[in-house]
């Protein structure tokens, strides 16, 4: 796929979420990552997603008038936040915990945790990687298939508890809050001779398969890295160490179908407490 620019998207296939340091750079589902450590830090899965709408704010329009007439009007960025309330089918206990600086309690075969606007909750920064399924429109690809993927860059999430009805299959929901971020989750900042802005809350872009992200810290010696999906080639995948895009072959070899789902190897290992990074296309 060449930059597909032009598609058509619809339902809402799945969500990933994980941890993003102060910076907005991915940690995975734990808050740190040991260094040399092969597995590092992919990015969880939600199950069951069913809807999120965005929720960008619609502009403030000024009009206006003179002489009894309309004359002209200035539009304004809304001075309210992006974010919506995220909808699953399926609650996940640890994610919740996640949100709010938590944990899950375990008592013989009971796991509990406090909900309800608990005392004191620490509102993690947390990075969210939302897609669909997809078709181009564009010349000499409409009707192939594509992923329609936003990355929600730093947020914050509020589980809510969902509702009891009879008969009725009650999802279960979580409020969204973002802030702008200059970071991308892989290391990269914003820069505006490339993307025209310095800084947003979302980032939209499109893929031939399923995406997701997944982190490592470098230790000096440990050079081979394992995936935690299997990535689908090693030209779907892009990596990074310290915010630096790499180069294949020069830097990095991967291998598929090495290991249990895959590795990747540096021709240099990455040095000691090195973040390194990949967006990758995976194997559904």
């Amino acid at each position: 796929m060449a930059n597909d620019q032009l598609v058509i998207g619809a339902g809402f296939r799945n969500v990933y979420w994980g941890y993003v340091d102060a910076t907005g750079r991915l940690l995975g589902t734990s808050e740190s990552l040991t260094a040399g450590d092969q597995d590092g830090g992919l990015m969880g899965r939600l199950h069951g997603a069913k809807a999120f709408p965005p929720g960008i704010p619609e502009p403030d329009v000024v009009n206006v008038t003179g002489d009894d007439d309309f004359m002209t009007s200035f539009i304004f960025p809304s001075t309210d936040g992006p974010g919506g309330v995220l909808e699953l089918a399926t609650q996940d206990m640890a994610f919740e915990a996640a949100c709010l600086g938590l944990e899950v309690y375990d008592m013989e075969d009971f796991s509990m945790i406090a909900l309800g606007s608990p005392k004191d909750p620490t509102f993690n920064d947390l990075t969210f990687l939302m897609q669909r399924p997809a078709k181009s429109w564009s010349a000499g690809s409409r009707g192939a298939a594509r992923w329609e993927v936003i990355v929600l860059l730093k947020a914050n999430c509020q589980p809510l508890l969902n509702d009891f009805n009879e008969r009725t299959a009650n999802p279960y929901r979580y409020a969204i809050s973002t802030t702008k971020s200059d970071m991308k989750p892989w290391g990269i900042t914003f820069g505006s001779s490339d993307w025209g802005t310095t800084e947003a809350a979302f980032i939209k872009f499109t893929a031939d398969n399923p995406c997701v992200m997944q982190s490592w810290r470098g230790d000096g010696a440990q050079a081979v890295f394992n995936f935690g999906l299997r990535p689908v080639a090693a030209t779907k995948c892009s990596v990074f160490v310290e915010g630096i895009k790499r180069t294949i072959t020069t830097d990095y070899t991967i291998d598929p179908n090495a290991g249990a789902l895959g590795t990747i190897d540096f021709v240099v290992a990455p040095g000691n407490n090195q973040l390194i990074e990949i967006l990758f296309e995976y194997v559904a």
